[in-house]
């Protein structure tokens, strides 16, 4: 059985969760220490987003490069 943690970053504590994993689906979750930490791990190990921050060249503008990021955080899967 494969230990995946899943730590919260959306508070400063950083809450940490254990999700036990076999043949690629959830067997367990402990230790979550807030009411939504179960079904945040669950929908973390199963469709992990991500904002995705990155540069844009600018053909013939004042500035060579423009940071933008996405709106919402995108799947994962789809950043590469």
């Amino acid at each position: 059985m494969e230990k995946n943690d899943i730590i919260y970053t959306g508070s400063p504590k950083g809450f940490r969760v254990k999700v036990n994993v076999e043949n690629d689906e959830i067997k367990d979750i402990s230790v979550y220490e807030w009411p939504n930490g179960k079904e945040y791990a669950k929908d973390k190990y199963k469709n992990s987003t991500r904002i995705l921050p990155t540069t844009i060249r600018i053909k013939d503008g004042e500035c060579l490069l423009v940071s933008v990021k996405t709106e919402k955080p995108i799947p994962k899967r789809l950043i590469f």
